[in-house]
């Protein structure tokens, strides 16, 4: 009997034991004894690896809990804290002060861009420990507990460690795969409960899927030399043709192979030259029969599989179910009822440096929007099968506003179909809204900074601050464009945001960096500028023409609020920008200054990488 297969009906229950993950063994072994002393060995081997993949996940559960319990025990925590007799800002209890202070050493270690023999740039020093220690944990998970300093010589075939260590690198793939699959999702249980947004775990997806090709690629090569080298070495390659026939060496290698087009296909230069959105639909694809051929090659360990799967269909199935919450409604002209496109009025900018900016002002009430959160757009008119993320500049009980920066691809052709029909209003899918909410409630100084279009992140943050602000909250919007005229963009709403702060009485001020012109070129006169009734004034009151440092904004800031309780940068922009405000904030913490109850040296950011 094969024993992989169950018993017979007939068969005694005694005579065999079921391992998880692989099949029967047959008591006593039928075999010779160099055989069954490494069946023994192999049984063993097995079912600890299979403990060591359950242990894998009874680990990151173990994390996502207490994450969810620290991040409860924080937002009760929030509200602690005193002013003392000179006015400052003094932490609360010593579990609180602890916490803050072992917060704030850690940003100052981890918060900037790290860089690993070249390798790596672009993420942060807190990213590129996740993944040493994950990759730590798999390396040490892969070795230990193993037997390595046995062969066996069974006839014409020779056992070796080789057979059991191939199949634990594979068992820990499977393993891998529902969480790879999980990190992928924009719906995805860890957001629920971290609070961190699920476009901060793309990081980690990548890197896990490169780790399960790699130990995919280890599995294939280990059996294929056990099955070529040590068995039967004589009759080759009869032998290894002969294994050809079986189901699990094929579908192995059709697994393989999707494994190898994933991982080709998400390297950037082809991600490039495909277009993103050709990559993300192949990926689905490609994911999908992945994990069908790893189901057919191993059948004993479908669980992983179906798990994957179910994330996959679930992730689809909300996506679509957020859409049609957008769209489903009253059609034109009375036609019934059914999916209806939102109607977005386009207005193109452009400047000096060729830069061209579309604001787009979608017609459309937004389904449990939090400030800070994105939408997928798409555009019927121009392409169905392109979505891209853009975050909200203003939303408001029944509209959007949208500021894009024509770039390349999907909104270089947007551009161009405004441009070419400029009164013609747009058809709009949206789909959303996505992210988790971004502002630290406990903190009580807030620094907003924008670069360019990132402005659509931090306006709508901007709005809901003011609108929260209480007496003790210090509110400064700083942004940064290359040219006065890219004002123009939002400027209508950049003067009510100040309106309403002076109607609140909020200490709220408005900074403009504008970087590539200067003072001479600005059609505001100086003594305009004065007048606090001109909606120009209103706006350019405090204008630098000046090209700003990120960690002199920082810095001044921090000084500024000196004596106070703890501040929360907010930002979005370039690349370049995320960086220099990573290593300002890291700087501004302070944890000896924290833990003697400073709590304006206890700083905190939150960077939007979709600079769109």
């Amino acid at each position: 009997m094969d024993e992989l297969d169950p018993p017979s009906a007939g068969a005694n229950p005694k005579t065999y034991r079921f391992h998880w993950g692989y099949g029967y063994e047959t008591i006593p072994c039928v075999g010779g004894k160099p055989y069954c002393e490494y069946m023994v060995m192999y049984w063993q081997m097995h079912d600890r690896t299979m403990w060591y993949t359950f242990i894998l996940w009874w680990v990151i559960g173990c994390l996502l809990i207490a994450v969810g319990v620290c991040r409860f025990w924080v937002r009760r925590k929030n509200a602690a804290g005193s002013v003392d007799v000179e006015g400052a800002r003094r932490a609360g209890g010593g579990g609180a002060r602890m916490l803050r202070t072992t917060i704030a050493f850690l940003r100052r270690r981890l918060l900037p861009h790290g860089n690993v023999f070249g390798m790596l740039r672009g993420v942060s020093r807190v990213q590129i420990t996740v993944l040493g220690l994950v990759c730590v944990y798999l390396t040490i998970f892969t070795f230990v507990g193993g037997t390595y300093n046995k062969v066996w010589q069974d006839g014409t075939k020779k056992r070796t460690a080789l057979g059991w260590w191939s199949d634990r690198i594979g068992s820990i793939a499977y393993a891998l795969t529902p969480l790879t699959v999980v990190l992928s999702a924009r719906d995805n249980l860890f957001s629920l409960i971290t609070g961190i947004p699920y476009q901060h775990f793309n990081f980690m997806h990548r890197a896990l899927g490169q780790i399960i090709f790699a130990q995919s690629l280890i599995h294939t090569i280990a059996w294929t030399i056990v099955q070529g080298h040590f068995y039967n070495p004589a009759t080759q390659p009869a032998y290894l043709k002969g294994q050809w026939q079986e189901r699990y060496y094929q579908w192995g290698f059709i697994a393989m192979m999707m494994i190898a087009f994933l991982w080709v296909g998400s390297l950037s230069s082809v991600v490039r030259w495909m277009g993103y959105e050709a990559f993300r639909k192949s990926h689905y694809i490609l994911a999908l029969l992945f994990c069908g051929a790893c189901w057919a090659h191993w059948p004993q360990t479908f669980h992983w599989l179906v798990a994957s799967i179910a994330v996959i269909l679930f992730d689809r199935g909300l996506r679509l179910l957020r859409m049609a919450l957008l769209h489903y409604g009253l059609k034109k002209e009375g036609r019934g009822v059914g999916f209806k496109p939102a109607e977005a009025v386009p207005q193109v900018f452009s400047d000096d440096d060729g830069v061209v900016v579309v604001t787009l002002r979608v017609k459309t009430t937004p389904f449990g929007y939090k400030p800070g959160q994105h939408f997928f757009l798409t555009f019927p008119s121009i392409t169905l099968w392109q979505s891209h993320p853009f975050t909200p500049a203003v939303v408001r009980a029944e509209e959007q506003v949208y500021v894009i920066v024509a770039m390349s691809g999907e909104t270089a052709r947007l551009a161009a179909a405004v441009q070419t029909q400029p009164e013609k209003t747009l058809p709009v899918v949206l789909c959303g809204a996505y992210g988790c909410p971004v502002i630290d409630p406990g903190a009580e100084n807030y620094l907003l900074v924008a670069g360019g279009t990132g402005v659509s992140f931090t306006l709508p943050l901007v709005a809901a601050l003011i609108t929260t602000a209480t007496s003790t909250t210090n509110l400064r919007f700083v942004w940064i464009v290359r040219r006065e005229r890219n004002v123009a963009w939002i400027h209508q709403e950049l003067v009510q945001l100040v309106e309403a702060a002076k109607h609140r009485n909020v200490r709220f001020e408005l900074v403009l960096y504008v970087t590539r012109d200067t003072v001479k070129g600005k059609e505001i006169e100086k003594a305009a500028v004065d007048d606090d009734d001109d909606d120009d004034a209103v706006v350019w009151k405090h204008a630098v023409f000046a090209r700003p440092a990120c960690a002199d904004v920082v810095a001044e800031w921090v000084h500024s609020t000196a004596g106070t309780g703890r501040s929360q940068v907010l930002a979005s922009g370039p690349q370049g920008m995320g960086r220099d405000l990573r290593s300002a904030v890291a700087a501004a913490n302070d944890a000896a200054r924290v833990w003697s109850g400073e709590e304006a040296a206890d700083v905190g950011l939150y960077w939007d990488a979709r600079y769109q």
